[in-house]
């Protein structure tokens, strides 16, 4: 549990620091289509729904800047391991067109 805390504030330590400089259009893409395709997304409040933008924006586009120097020991690999996942994803959903293409792009490798 504290390792997830750790992971949790580093991610939106590094998230916060990004700002809003978005280099990767795929990152908005993506967005976009989580909160268009996914359920908890679409039930949530339009409040939660910014915020939840906010974020996956910023922590999208660190995964593609790759920076891990603020985070040490296992979190590093974990980091590291969710950037490479978010950049999967925002890479394969950059030519979505559809909530089921989408899908596609974010199962779980598990449900497989």
């Amino acid at each position: 549990m504290r390792l997830t805390t750790a992971l949790l504030s580093a991610l939106f330590a590094l998230a916060a620091a990004s700002g809003c400089k978005q280099d990767h259009p795929e990152c908005t893409r993506y967005v976009d289509l989580t909160i268009k395709c996914d359920d908890d997304m679409k039930a949530a409040p339009d409040g939660e729904q910014r915020q939840a933008r906010m974020l996956m924006e910023g922590m999208c586009e660190e995964a593609y800047r790759n920076d891990t120097s603020a985070v040490s020991g296992e979190a590093r690999q974990l980091v590291s391991q969710m950037y490479a996942e978010l950049r999967e994803r925002a890479t394969c959903t950059a030519s979505a067109n559809s909530c089921a293409q989408y899908d596609k792009c974010t199962e779980d490798d598990t449900e497989n």
